[in-house]
């Protein structure tokens, strides 16, 4: 329990995690951006998937609700925090091997001599995070609608690359005016 404790402080504030002089990147960058995304991403999705989706306002409230709770546990932070785990082993592997592993899994220490690959690199990650959130609400919005009998009038799939291109953007942006100094 105590663990879980610590990675949830760790998690929340990520200002912490820095004073060892070290952090994974994808973790903060996840973090600040859920913080400011929250409302954009709910607010955003939810206007799409009206306009897309012949359902109540109701129905598609909590469809968007549940599937990016899901989807934000799983793909936002259960995809970094493993990501990250391997950068911590990466930094415990001796010479060029360890930094090139610490440095892929965003993982940056002071005075890091691949610093901006890392930073970089976030950003990569950031892409395939995109891509597999697309799939995986795709497959919890089929999943839902099955237990409903209901006829969407759109594939999920379409449904949240548009989605998910408009929520992302939005994002992009956030990150880049929050995390502007480190490009």
């Amino acid at each position: 329990m105590k663990i879980i404790f610590l990675l949830f402080y760790c998690i929340v504030f990520p200002d912490y995690a820095w004073a060892s002089g070290g952090a994974p990147l994808l973790l903060v960058f996840n973090l600040s951006v859920f913080i400011v995304g929250l409302v954009w991403i709910f607010g955003i999705e939810y206007l799409i998937y009206r306009r897309m989706v012949d359902s109540s306002k109701s129905e598609a409230f909590w469809d968007v609700v549940t599937v990016n709770t899901y989807s934000t546990t799983v793909v936002a932070f259960g995809i970094p925090l493993i990501i990250s785990f391997l950068g911590v082993v990466g930094s415990f592997i001796p010479g060029q091997t360890g930094k090139i592993i610490s440095v892929v899994a965003t993982l940056v220490q002071d005075n890091a001599q691949y610093g901006k690959l890392a930073v970089y690199m976030a950003f990569v990650w950031f892409a395939v995070l995109f891509v597999v959130t697309v799939f995986f609400e795709s497959w919890l919005f089929r999943k839902r609608w099955s237990k409903r009998d209901f006829d969407p009038k759109t594939k999920p799939v379409k449904l949240c690359w548009y989605c998910n291109a408009v929520s992302h953007l939005g994002l992009l942006l956030a990150i880049v005016l929050i995390w502007h100094e480190l490009l």
